[in-house]
């Protein structure tokens, strides 16, 4: 089954306020990559926290990774009313930052954990009084909670992020960098896709557009990712339609959700997801028109054995995940049409030939 799609040659749609001026020379597909990533990425000119615990600022912008404060640095603006503060570099800020990111033990699970240091030491007891859930006996110099009290607190988290780090950053500012992150990360990406031997008709296409969002949002998506490599280097259009819908979202996040739902439209398996200005993603895909023999397949995957969350084949899990139920909802909001998946893949014999015809 190929992967390969239309080359993305042309902008997707015209831009709100366009930057000035950019300090490396985009391509087509990295400047509707930018696009892409500054609808689903969002802007927030000061500090903020993640769903995951972790620092940012402007459109996504990791804090924790040195080499961005320092890119950062001729790019933010002091905020504080400290003046002493003032004149420090703003890599000086590093180890406070440091201090503040809420570390994660095991990937998909649910505790997250922050450590006592020289900076927040004052700040400590209202941390723990408001983030630590541990019963019993307490660990020393240490705060572990879950994703559903850190969101509780994320303006109390921000506001606290924001008087130890006081910058912002102008959208018009943040755009260049987001520019020259998008180059290094697909130059990482490709790296990647090379190594593993994947098709060289994958590159610049909406579906590679798509890989660089999920690979933009976490690198590890992709990188110790062994199921949704194989399904790119097997060509796989299900598995890597699914993989990044329903298997790229551990802490199952709905905000996250909404933006794999965009991704995952771009293999143009199943429409009707909502993503501000991406809402129709799956249109990108409207030239793929699957064989015969590719639609027997895609059936016999929906039937194979798949276990997760008491489900035990693909088409279980899907039904579960599109319901909300991961989720808490009575049905994921950001669906202007709801998939009604009881007549989702009907391996008859009158589906099969509607969908060759279609």
């Amino acid at each position: 089954m190929s992967l390969n799609q239309t080359k993305i040659t042309a902008k997707i749609k015209e831009e709100e306020n366009p930057p000035k001026e950019l300090a490396v020379i985009e391509d087509p597909f990295a400047q509707n990559s930018r696009v892409f990533l500054e609808i689903f990425e969002g802007f927030r000119a000061k500090p903020y926290y993640d769903s995951e615990g972790i620092p940012h600022i402007g459109y996504g912008f990791n804090l924790t990774v040195f080499d961005n404060l320092l890119a950062l640095k001729e790019k933010l603006k002091f905020t504080g009313s400290n003046q002493q503060n003032q004149g420090k570099e703003v890599e000086q800020y590093y180890d406070v930052i440091k201090e503040l990111h809420f570390k994660k033990p095991q990937k998909n699970g649910d505790e997250y954990f922050l450590e006592t240091g020289k900076h927040i030491k004052e700040n400590w007891d209202e941390l723990s009084e408001k983030l630590d859930i541990q019963k019993g006996k307490k660990i020393i110099g240490r705060i572990v909670t879950n994703k559903a009290t850190l969101n509780n607190n994320l303006k109390y988290l921000n506001a606290l992020l924001q008087s130890f780090f006081p910058f912002s950053i102008d959208k018009q500012e943040a755009k260049p960098f987001l520019a020259h992150l998008i180059q290094e990360k697909r130059q990482k990406l490709q790296k990647i896709l090379d190594k593993n031997y994947f098709d060289q008709d994958l590159f610049d296409s909406y579906e590679q557009l798509a890989l660089l969002s999920l690979f933009y949002n976490s690198e590890g998506l992709i990188k110790n990712a062994p199921n949704t490599k194989t399904a790119i280097q097997n060509k796989d259009r299900f598995r890597v339609w699914f993989e990044i819908r329903y298997n790229s979202n551990g802490g199952k996040d709905l905000g996250i959700a909404k933006r794999r739902f965009a991704e995952s439209n771009v293999f143009g398996l199943l429409g009707g997801c909502a993503g501000k200005d991406f809402n129709n993603t799956a249109n990108w895909s409207k030239n793929y028109k699957p064989t015969f023999q590719e639609a027997l397949d895609l059936f016999v995957n929906l039937h194979a054995p798949f276990y997760k969350e008491g489900q035990s084949t693909y088409l279980e899990y899907i039904r579960f995940y599109e319901s909300g139920k991961p989720f808490k909802v009575k049905a994921l909001k950001d669906l202007e049409q709801s998939n009604d998946l009881s007549l989702h893949y009907l391996p008859t014999q009158k589906s099969l030939l509607h969908l060759q015809k279609s």
